[in-house]
């Protein structure tokens, strides 16, 4: 696993609220524990569908969403389309197995998606900050 050094672009600085929203426990968890290890990414509540992760959005304020693309109840395409309509100034990271959902994130608002076959923990941290980043620059 790689130091708060090799992951984090700003020790000491504010940190990125983060609300992971997965169905599955264990990828919520693995994500949690990854970005424990990073100085400048907090992850502030979970999330295990669309619909838990708009409820959550209200009470625990993220600055970035990581999104799974396929649940139950309320996908996370259909999520991140609310989320974009309700509250631009979050911005969605999507995570998928399936690259063809890639643009399916985009266009319903996503800043970003990243192939779960190619999450490693640098990815993760530098998805979240450009994410974070690309909703500033609106």
């Amino acid at each position: 696993m790689a130091s708060d050094a090799e992951l984090s672009t700003s020790p000491g600085g504010p940190r990125i609220r983060v609300l992971v929203v997965d169905d599955h426990p264990m990828m919520r968890l693995a994500l949690k524990r990854v970005l424990g290890d990073v100085a400048d990414i907090e992850v502030v509540a979970e999330a295990a569908d669309g619909a838990e992760a708009l409820e959550q959005v209200g009470q625990c304020h993220p600055d970035v969403i990581i999104m799974d693309a396929v649940m139950g109840k309320m996908d996370g395409v259909e999520a991140t389309r609310r989320l974009h309509e309700d509250s631009p100034e979050i911005a969605v990271l999507g995570l998928t197995f399936d690259d063809g959902k890639f643009e399916e994130l985009l266009a319903a608002g996503a800043k970003a998606c990243v192939l779960k076959s190619e999450l490693t923990p640098e990815r993760l941290g530098s998805a979240i900050r450009e994410a974070a980043a690309a909703v500033h620059r609106h």
